[in-house]
């Protein structure tokens, strides 16, 4: 007898009902599961390269959004600095590490800018980087209330927090997307945010903006069946990406 895994399980009710609604057009159908695949994610060890460049940073850290994800991936990297400040944020899932230098935030990032900009005056110089994000649907789905909020989240937050940093010795990093439905309003949104980062460049303010490839998330991890590299493996691997993340360039 074969015994399925929780996540062979959870893939062949999704190609089930995938048929039915390519079967029957005219069906709207979003299920969810109570049972997910494990999104445990291994992190492979950062070799002396990485930690060389991370240790050589000299101005305080935030990261916005660094309970999970890239963010959390770049918290663990950038707490092997001792000489500086790592302020994480965080909303719904609290920040698992504690280092001594690392100040933790719990942030409402729509209602709450106050916070980041007290945090950018008390630890000037800081790098700044911005991984807020609200649910993601990558389908494309005409849906207003989402899309206000991408633009909330992705493109009116980070602009008010570039040009308030300004005042200030810092840098800011804007983690965009390789698009692979260019027609979701995700996509479609990250691409504006470009656009609109970028005119911003002239400021004083050092901005970078990365397109990041595919890479493991737990969102991802929960509908994937393709194995993607972890962030920092793709920093380890590709010099640009590095220097990218890392203010080198």
């Amino acid at each position: 007898m074969v015994v399925e895994s929780k996540h062979q399980c959870f893939e062949r009710t999704a190609n089930y009902y995938l048929i039915i609604i390519k079967n029957h057009s005219s069906f709207s159908i979003e299920f969810k599961t109570l049972i997910r695949p494990n999104l445990n994610i291994k992190l492979s060890k950062p070799n002396r390269r990485i930690l060389k460049e991370v240790n050589s940073i000299k101005e305080n850290i935030l990261i916005i959004g660094a309970s999970s994800g890239i963010g959390n991936d770049l918290l663990k990297l950038f707490l092997s600095n001792k000489k500086i400040k790592i302020i994480g944020t965080y909303y719904k899932n609290k920040i698992k590490q504690n280092k001594k230098n690392l100040i933790k935030k719990k942030l409402d990032i729509e209602n709450d800018l106050k916070l980041v900009y007290e945090i950018i005056k008390k630890f000037n110089p800081i790098i700044i980087y911005y991984f807020a994000t609200p649910k993601i649907h990558f389908k494309s789905i005409k849906n207003v209330n989402l899309i206000k909020k991408y633009k909330t989240y992705f493109i009116k937050i980070p602009i008010k927090i570039i040009k308030f940093a300004n005042n200030f010795k810092s840098k800011f990093f804007y983690p965009s997307t390789t698009y692979n439905n260019k027609f979701s309003p995700y996509s479609l949104t990250k691409l504006k945010a470009e656009k609109e980062i970028n005119k911003l460049k002239k400021r004083r303010t050092e901005i970078n903006v990365l397109r990041i490839p595919g890479i493991n998330t737990k969102q991802n991890l929960s509908l994937l069946s393709e194995k993607l590299p972890n962030f920092r493996d793709v920093m380890m691997e590709r010099k640009e990406i590095l220097n990218k993340v890392l203010f080198k360039n």
